[in-house]
């Protein structure tokens, strides 16, 4: 890979992580190839040469939006390991989950959205969303029923997080987590 190859790995990189943060912290919307070049101090046309289109651009930082918050969970619940489904929750509960949702996981981050995005987005999403919702089903068994249970399991943890960032009110925003943990996990 000669210099301007690797030039464009590098710039491609760099691009595609703040594209996802942007988009995870301001939405979809937010995401324009002139204002991502000028936080990056990047001529336009570097990311012009990167991603042939805006719709593009927001695809792959979707992608990599979604890929860094199965990471996060990854890591919060230890690589190669099968996780209970109270560390699942602890994941997505985590403090710094909550409190940084532009670097948290783009299913929390980007549900609101998606619904009006184009549909190579929306099929993104679903395919992450069945493979959350796959690591929710073994850890409760992974018989037909723990399929069943872990849609909604998904849903509520997804929806807990968002409206634990939406709210200003502390104390709310632990009794969602605390009431929601409660209905997922409820042994643990």
């Amino acid at each position: 890979m000669n210099y301007s190859q690797m030039e464009k790995v590098n710039s491609r990189e760099r691009i595609l992580e703040a594209a996802a943060i942007r988009i995870r912290k301001a939405g979809l919307d937010s995401l324009t190839g002139a204002s991502l070049a000028d936080e990056l101090g990047l001529a336009p046309e570097v990311i012009d040469n990167c991603f042939p289109s805006r719709a593009a651009l927001t695809e792959a930082a979707t992608e990599r939006a979604l890929l860094d918050g199965e990471l996060q969970i990854d890591e919060r619940i230890g690589f190669e390991k099968d996780p209970t489904v109270a560390e699942i929750v602890d994941a997505y509960f985590h403090p710094d989950h909550i409190a940084n949702p532009e670097l948290g996981c783009g299913l929390c981050a980007l549900a609101g959205d998606v619904r009006r995005a184009n549909a190579e987005i929306q099929s993104l999403v679903t395919r992450h969303l069945r493979d959350n919702a796959a690591l929710l089903a073994q850890a409760a068994g992974g018989d037909p029923a723990a399929h069943a249970w872990s849609l909604g399991a998904l849903s509520a943890l997804v929806g807990a997080v968002t409206l634990a960032r939406a709210v200003n009110d502390p104390a709310l925003t632990q009794s969602i987590l605390e009431e929601t943990r409660k209905l997922i996990a409820p042994k643990d």
